[in-house]
């Protein structure tokens, strides 16, 4: 804590999905759980958010196919980008998960000053493939979860 403010050192992520709900938020979870996890709770504040498709709220199934794979459903709903700009631009940095989504969030005026980063350029290209088209909740969790530590240590860094 730095001249008495919590806030000092602490990083707001916007987490934006694109392939629908369950998509966003598996993302979500994952990183949230390795924060959490790794005890970065305090120094990243993650906000899963939504680009078209990628906003909504979790269906049963969804939320069933989440808790099969291990995950912790915390959050069941993501606000979309476009309808609610003014969440995206609290953010001090952007992770996407498609290069195609970070191209448009760097076009958004909210975004505008902030980096994007893509996970599909931050995780192994055999992950990346998963993330570029609309996969399975247990498909994410396999692929991404031995990835998002590396994540999370690039967004503590800054």
């Amino acid at each position: 804590m730095k001249n008495g403010d919590p806030t000092v050192g602490v990083r707001s992520v916007a987490l934006v999905g694109s392939y629908g709900p369950a998509h966003t938020l598996t993302l979500y979870s994952l990183l949230k759980d390795c924060i959490d996890s790794a005890g970065w709770s305090e120094r990243l504040i993650v906000t899963p958010m939504g680009l078209g498709d990628g906003a909504g709220r979790l269906s049963a199934p969804d939320i069933e196919a989440m808790t099969q794979a291990g995950l912790r459903v915390a959050i069941e709903s993501c606000a979309d980008v476009e309808s609610e700009p003014a969440e995206l631009g609290r953010a001090d940095v952007i992770v996407t998960d498609t290069d195609d989504t970070a191209d448009y969030m760097i076009q958004i005026g909210a975004a505008t000053g902030k980096p994007v980063l893509c996970l599909a350029d931050l995780v192994d290209p055999s992950a990346a493939r998963v993330l570029e088209h609309e996969a399975g909740v247990a498909e994410l969790v396999e692929s991404i979860q031995p990835e998002i530590l590396d994540v999370v240590r690039t967004l503590i860094a800054g």
